[in-house]
């Protein structure tokens, strides 16, 4: 039960990602470095989600996109909080990264804690 929400979970998160974040490079014109590892974490997302929903032993990939995509909102939330004088389109974005580092933090702990138990099966 744990290992098929953590993957649609992932599958979610991931479009909602995608979708966001390709809004907000068509807005506000951010690198394409940057957007080449956001969109590297929604692949990771999708297809760990994926693979997990279709085989019984993906819980390492799955924890690896969760970790993964839980260390980039934290770097992008600890980036933005260092830099000065934010406009108000960026705290609206650190709200929202907050929500995402909550959500994606717990994924990871759960996905990890699932390999684990997965391993001893």
């Amino acid at each position: 039960m744990t290992r098929k929400f953590l993957s649609l979970l992932a599958i979610l998160y991931g479009l909602i990602y995608f979708f966001y974040e390709s809004w907000y490079h068509l807005n506000f014109g951010q690198s394409v470095l940057n957007l080449s590892i956001d969109y590297l974490a929604i692949i990771l997302l999708l297809m760990a989600g994926t693979v997990n929903l279709k085989a019984s032993n993906g819980e390492g990939l799955l924890c690896g996109a969760w970790g993964f995509t839980a260390c980039l909102m934290m770097r992008a939330y600890a980036w933005r909080h260092e830099a000065a004088g934010l406009g108000i389109e960026e705290s609206k974005v650190m709200s929202l990264l907050i929500f995402a580092i909550a959500v994606s933090t717990v994924a990871f702990a759960a996905s990890l804690i699932l390999s684990f138990s997965g391993r001893q099966k």
